[in-house]
């Protein structure tokens, strides 16, 4: 655990950020760095304390330097549990410059992601090693949750409203040159597509209907553009159809055949049915890209 500690880099961002708000240029730096940290990326309980304060400051609109941080830990009564005045000059003293402290930051929060992936998997090994109940099965399971769990939290974070204005400018450019699907994802059904111009990766749809109307078509129809056609991952969930099924209606859709045809008794119709499923199969390398589940 030891190396994901590191109480000088700690030191650093408590003193960056002191530097950092008393600098017309480095004042923003400085609300990210507060802003974006929370009491668990540092270990040291008296950087946890300054933290605390510093975010009292900031939401308070207060000038935010070494005698207003004393100031507010000593109204509080908690300046000896943050180290103390001379403590904490020491920190702004000895960071050699603010201009590191998104560094500083990074590293603060790769050390603390460090720390949570040990810990969930230490206790992952001790559920495996004690007498329990639960299936093996359902240990892994919880043990795979909590680590996505801590790969997701890392995504999250504060950025600089430029950075979506440049997405959205890079988007519009996209879809002028007529490269729109570069960032968004076509269903497969040319009139959605035209009329949302796209999904995009966070959309969540639902689709709804009375028995018979057709979502069973057009959830495979999306499956097999999605992962056919953009080339993308796609996961199929379903609660009363068999993995065989779905894949059928997946294969009689690309074969642009029916059921009824591969069983027609009309002379030739049934052969030349089962000659576009063949073709079709064949040239259907590409499902491996396709992940299909099924759940009863």
């Amino acid at each position: 655990m030891s190396r994901f500690i590191d109480l000088y880099v700690e030191q650093a961002v408590i003193g960056g950020i002191m530097l950092a708000a008393g600098r017309a240029d480095g004042a923003d730096m400085a609300t990210d760095a507060i802003e974006g940290l929370t009491e668990d990326h540092f270990t040291a309980t008296p950087h946890k304390v300054a933290l605390r304060s510093y975010k009292r400051l900031n939401e308070s609109g207060s000038k935010i330097d070494l005698l207003t941080l004393t100031s507010d830990l000593e109204q509080l009564g908690v300046l000896e549990s943050a180290g103390g005045f001379a403590y904490l000059a020491e920190c702004s003293k000895n960071t050699p410059s603010f201009a590191n402290l998104a560094a500083y930051c990074e590293k603060l929060r790769e050390m603390y992601l460090g720390r949570r992936m040990t810990l969930a998997l230490q206790v992952g090994i001790q559920k495996l090693s004690e007498p329990t109940t639960e299936g093996i099965a359902d240990i892994i399971g919880n043990i795979q949750a909590d680590i996505s769990g801590i790969e997701h939290s890392a995504d999250y974070g504060t950025e600089h409203i430029t950075t979506g204005i440049d997405m959205s400018l890079e988007t519009i450019q996209s879809i002028i040159s007529g490269d729109i699907w570069k960032h968004k994802t076509e269903l497969g059904m040319a009139t959605i597509d035209s009329a949302f111009g796209g999904f995009n990766n966070t959309d969540f749809i639902v689709v709804g209907g009375r028995p018979g109307m057709g979502k069973t078509m057009f959830s495979t129809t999306v499956t097999e553009t999605v992962g056919l056609k953009n080339k993308k991952p796609v996961l199929f969930f379903s609660l009363e159809m068999p993995v065989e099924q779905i894949s059928e209606r997946v294969a009689f859709h690309r074969a642009r055949v029916s059921k009824e045809d591969l069983l027609s008794k009309v002379s030739g119709k049934m052969d030349e049915a089962w000659g576009k499923v063949s073709h079709c199969m064949r040239s259907s390398s590409t499902l491996q890209s396709t992940s299909m589940t099924s759940h009863p």
